[in-house]
């Protein structure tokens, strides 16, 4: 094991921890508004379902995440308080 020279290492260097999530994400063009930026989640699911997505996907010639979060606000809508 090889010693670390103490010169070349300085804590304050090291970069800081985010105090929130927001400073975790790159900035994203101003011209979004903070609710309207895309970002990027995952989910798992059956595979069954997933190739169903994408075979709706496919011939509606659009993208699965266009898909799913279509859904998921016709979902949402539906059970609103």
């Amino acid at each position: 094991m090889t010693a670390i020279k103490s010169k070349a290492y300085s804590p304050n260097l090291r970069p800081k921890k985010p105090a929130t999530v927001k400073e975790i994400y790159r900035d994203e063009p101003e011209t979004q508004s903070a609710a309207e930026q895309r970002i990027t989640t995952s989910i798992k699911m059956t595979a069954s379902l997933r190739e169903a997505v994408k075979t709706y996907a496919f011939f509606h010639h659009t993208t699965m995440g266009d898909v799913m979060e279509e859904a998921l606000r016709q979902w949402l809508k539906e059970h609103e308080k």
